[in-house]
């Protein structure tokens, strides 16, 4: 049965979907630095198209396998929780890959951030779920998911922005504070 629905029967639902669309957006402010600003970075420190390719590489390897590894944890602890780790852990490593001069540093710290990352989208699933019945998920999720791609281009534009004001190193940190700080207001 498709009988047309409000999407949002109770104001605590609206709450949860607008929090978590937020958080997933900020998410990507502090997952897309190094793309935006890859030429600065490597003009800046003076690195190859290798340097850049291990932090590319690196989070992309602990992105996969921590979401193997630690989407498992939201069922059995709180995934609010979850994602407040997820958000101090982001923006931490953000935080110190923007103070970073070695390249070795820089790959570990990228490849934490994708570490973190990858528990997020997950773990928003799990929140979602449990807020929203099963026969308005769909619908619900359809809308949802725009937020990657709105995330893309608050952060691309955003970060490239404070990069050509402020430089590269500054990319990093103001997204990362500002992901802090919702990390309060989210939970």
């Amino acid at each position: 049965n498709l009988k047309k629905k409000k999407m949002f029967s109770t104001h605590n639902q609206l709450i949860v979907f607008i929090l978590t669309y937020i958080g997933y957006i900020g998410l990507y402010t502090v997952r897309k630095p190094v793309s935006v600003v890859k030429a600065e970075l490597a003009s800046s420190l003076n690195l190859g198209t290798q340097a850049l390719a291990n932090m590319d590489t690196a989070f992309l390897i602990t992105y996969a396998a921590g979401q193997i590894l630690i989407g498992p944890l939201g069922d059995k602890l709180s995934p609010i929780k979850l994602l407040v780790l997820v958000f101090i852990g982001g923006s931490t490593s953000c935080i110190l890959f923007g103070y970073a001069e070695d390249p070795s540093v820089m790959t570990f710290l990228w490849a934490i951030n994708g570490l973190f990352q990858a528990a997020a989208f997950p773990l928003f699933m799990k929140v979602i779920s449990v807020w929203f019945p099963l026969n308005e998920i769909t619908a619900v999720l359809a809308v949802w998911t725009t937020s990657q791609q709105v995330g893309g281009v608050i952060a691309t534009s955003s970060i490239a922005y404070l990069s050509h004001l402020f430089g590269w190193r500054y990319a990093f940190a103001f997204p990362a504070y500002f992901l802090l700080f919702y990390s309060l207001i989210f939970y």
